[in-house]
């Protein structure tokens, strides 16, 4: 992170921001690899195994849009946890999408593995699909509002949207903590300044509260958000019904 100080401060004092790009390679893996654990052991076995009705359709050969799938490794453990689901990973950057396709090779899962390089906002694909995620990017996002606002279109009426984001408290004083701390760093460093780069960005920041979720959920039309129950120190998970 330290390596765009100078466009970071630059960034602060006149508004603007940082791309995404410009923080490199070693950025790149270290935001993918950080959650990979969580990807590989948690994901299929926890997460999804608390939803059961989505769990069933996946393992019937179900469909996932996968939302700022980063380098990929979300969209694989779910393809290897479930041996008939079908998945398209969506991110904007190039970089990332690339390293995604390779690693989908490796893992030998790229008949049913696709990415596609483009803001999510404007991807042709169109569903419906069983399942739509968007891990610890919602807050990444410059425009959150219609990003929800397409993950419910790709969902259509029988799908189920499952984010998970930060687990920040609502208050500046509630978040003086350990983990308050890491979210205020990474927003200033990162998060933030990445989303900034577009106009009219939103800002959001890493440290997203569940109101702001709620917020954002209710502008794209979501009649309810329900706050999944899975043990999880970093995230917290919403199912979103359209």
């Amino acid at each position: 992170m330290s390596s765009v100080i100078p466009e970071l401060t630059e960034a602060f004092r006149t508004g603007g921001g940082v791309p995404y790009e410009a923080y490199g390679q070693d950025a790149l893996e270290a935001i993918g690899l950080g959650n990979r654990s969580m990807f590989v052991n948690d994901y299929v076995s926890g997460w999804i195994s608390a939803l059961p009705d989505v769990e069933a359709k996946l393992k019937n050969g179900g469909t996932v849009a996968e939302v700022g799938c980063g380098i990929g490794w979300s969209s694989v453990a779910l393809a290897n946890g479930f041996s008939e689901v079908t998945v398209d990973g969506i991110d904007i950057d190039e970089a990332s999408v690339a390293q995604a396709k390779d690693l989908a090779k490796e893992q030998g899962v790229s008949d049913r593995v696709t990415f596609h390089h483009t803001p999510v906002e404007q991807t042709e694909l169109t569903g419906p699909y069983d399942l739509v995620t968007a891990f610890e990017c919602l807050h990444d996002m410059p425009y959150p509002v219609e990003m929800l606002a397409k993950m419910r279109e790709l969902a259509g009426p029988d799908g189920t949207i499952l984010i998970a984001d930060e687990t920040a408290e609502e208050s500046v004083e509630d978040n003086t903590n350990l983990l308050g701390n890491f979210f205020y760093n990474a927003s200033i460093l990162h998060c933030l300044p990445q989303a900034m780069v577009f106009p009219d960005a939103a800002g959001t920041g890493t440290a997203i509260k569940a109101s702001t979720v709620r917020s954002y959920a209710e502008q794209a039309g979501f009649k309810s958000v329900e706050v999944v129950d899975i043990e999880n120190p970093f995230f917290r998970f919403y199912r979103l019904a359209a």
